[in-house]
């Protein structure tokens, strides 16, 4: 979807038309009440680029333009997370297809959620500690069924040892 920046929003905020990638759709298609959480693209390569920079984790290079110009590169500006009501939204128009509506990868998908939480810290030390945490706890699960497979196979080798008869 295009999306229709805010009325009154000033530089640094997104001013006019952006295409975006809808993290979450509308609960309601309500106009007064449906709304949708997005992050802004854009096909003006980042500054840093000029200076031989890596990227910031924030914004993320997609593998393909979701728009029409699939040559064009495009970057999503994940650090600019926005609700906007559904009736800022607007279809793509093309000659000849008529109105449509463009679909990022998976693959994409995944690298803007990851640029989302790059972009508000709490959110990624929320995730890390969870799965650090997970992590621990299989780590942990691991090593007691590693221990209680040992103590059965000592016990199983030394019954076999001394059993009468060998």
């Amino acid at each position: 979807y295009w999306i229709a920046a805010a009325h009154g929003s000033r530089k640094p905020e997104f001013t006019g038309y952006y295409p975006g990638v809808i993290l979450r759709p509308p609960v309601s298609m309500s106009a007064s009440q449906g709304t949708v959480v997005f992050v802004p693209l854009s096909s003006v390569p980042p500054r840093v680029l000029a200076t031989g920079q890596p990227l910031p984790p924030y914004l993320r290079q997609l593998s393909e333009n979701p728009g029409p110009e699939k040559d064009r590169p495009v970057w999503a500006i994940c650090d600019m997370v926005m609700t906007a009501s559904i009736c800022r939204l607007e279809k793509y128009l093309e000659r000849g297809k008529g109105p449509w509506v463009p679909r990022v990868s998976q693959a994409d998908f995944e690298q803007v959620l990851e640029g989302v939480a790059s972009a508000i810290v709490p959110l990624r030390n929320m995730i890390e500690h969870r799965i650090r945490n997970e992590y621990v706890d299989v780590m942990a699960m691991a090593a007691q069924d590693h221990e209680l497979r040992l103590a059965s196979l000592e016990e199983e080798i030394l019954e076999r040892m001394t059993a009468p008869g060998k």
